[in-house]
C-alpha cells in the first residue's frame, strides 16, 4: 500500500524540473548508476518513464562524445543499462563520423550476436541493419512477424514488431 501511495505522489512531480542536461562523461556516467537502480521487472509510472526518456535524450544531445560510454554501457549487467545504450546508439548512428558508425554498428552487432533478452536483441538489430550490415536481416524479419513485444520502455508503448518491419521496409527501399 505504501509502494501505490509513493507512486500516486510521483505522478505530481513538475518533470519539465529534472535535471537534463549533460555537460561532460562523468555526467553520463550518473546516467548510468540512476539506470543500473532502474527495475524493468515493475511497472512504471508515467513520471517514471518520462525521467529516464528525458535522461536518455540529454546523452543524446551530448552528440557524438557520448559514443564510447555508451558502447562501454552495453557490456552492463544490468539490461536497463544496456537499453539505454542501445537507444543513445541507434539515435546517434547515422549522424556519427564514418568511422563512429562503423563503432557502433560493431558494437551493437556484437550485443545482438550475446545478447539474452530476445526484446533488446531485436531492438539492436534495427540500428544494425540500418548502418548497412544485412547479416541481422532474419532476426528482423522474426521480429516483424511477432506478436507482443514491446519495445523496452516505450511509453506509449511501442510494438517492437512494428519498429522491425519499418526498418526492413525503410532500408530495403534505399
Amino acid at each position: 500500500n505504501n509502494t501505490k501511495e509513493k507512486k500516486q505522489k510521483d505522478e505530481v512531480v513538475d518533470t519539465t524540473k529534472i535535471e537534463n542536461t549533460i555537460n561532460s562523461v562523468e555526467d553520463i556516467s550518473n546516467v548510468i548508476a540512476y539506470f543500473e537502480t532502474v527495475d524493468s521487472n515493475q511497472l512504471f509510472t508515467e513520471t517514471e518513464i518520462t525521467i529516464m526518456g528525458k535522461k536518455a535524450e540529454a546523452i543524446v544531445e551530448f552528440g557524438d562524445k557520448s559514443i564510447d560510454p555508451m558502447i562501454l554501457a552495453l557490456k552492463n549487467s544490468k539490461l536497463e543499462v544496456r537499453w539505454l545504450a542501445v537507444y543513445v546508439l541507434a539515435r546517434l548512428g547515422h549522424q556519427a563520423p564514418p568511422p563512429k558508425q562503423l563503432e557502433i554498428r560493431e558494437a551493437l552487432k556484437n550485443l545482438v550476436n550475446t545478447e539474452l533478452n530476445l526484446a533488446l536483441k531485436r531492438q539492436a538489430a534495427a540500428p544494425v541493419y540500418g548502418l548497412g550490415d544485412k547479416s541481422v536481416q532474419s532476426i528482423l524479419e522474426e521480429c516483424a512477424k511477432s506478436q507482443n513485444d514491446a519495445i523496452i520502455f516505450s511509453e506509449p508503448p511501442e510494438s517492437l514488431n512494428n519498429l522491425c518491419s519499418r526498418t526492413l521496409e525503410y532500408y530495403n527501399k534505399i
